[in-house]
């Protein structure tokens, strides 16, 4: 990988994360890009998503949280790659309130894989795959 290859996919995790913060759905897909392939788990029980429409569908129904007063990358996550493929892992740090009005903070490790795609886009990196845990 190229360090223009890393400075992008880098970017991707930066804006994967501002996203987050400001509960945008369309820019966390966006992230991702309009693979029917992409996969997505997240830290509880049924958050196992396959695609963007059912990761859309998440969001369209409202089970996502109402605000996000933090969800930052606590250390610049670690990039690795070859060729058209890099991998990430990072924590995540989050401060996330509920419909419940329950507030959650917490931290969770996140990993990715994200592929070069040619997809019309400014950055050509997409995440193809997440997988977060709690950290």
């Amino acid at each position: 990988m190229t360090p223009q290859d890393i400075d992008q996919v880098e970017q991707v995790l930066k804006d994967f994360a501002a996203a987050w913060r400001q509960l945008d759905g369309v820019a966390i897909a966006e992230c991702f890009g309009e693979d029917p392939r992409v996969t997505v788990i997240g830290t509880d029980s049924g958050e196992y998503t396959i695609g963007m429409n059912a990761y859309r569908s998440g969001w369209a129904a409202g089970t996502y949280p109402l605000s996000a007063t933090r969800f930052d990358w606590e250390d610049p996550p670690v990039v690795r790659g070859e060729g058209g493929v890099a991998w990430s892992h990072g924590i995540i740090a989050y401060d996330l309130t509920l419909k419940s009005q329950e507030v959650i903070r917490g931290r969770m490790w996140i990993s990715t894989v994200l592929q070069r795609t040619e997809e019309a886009s400014q950055n050509p990196w997409k995440i193809k795959h997440l997988h977060a845990s709690y950290a």
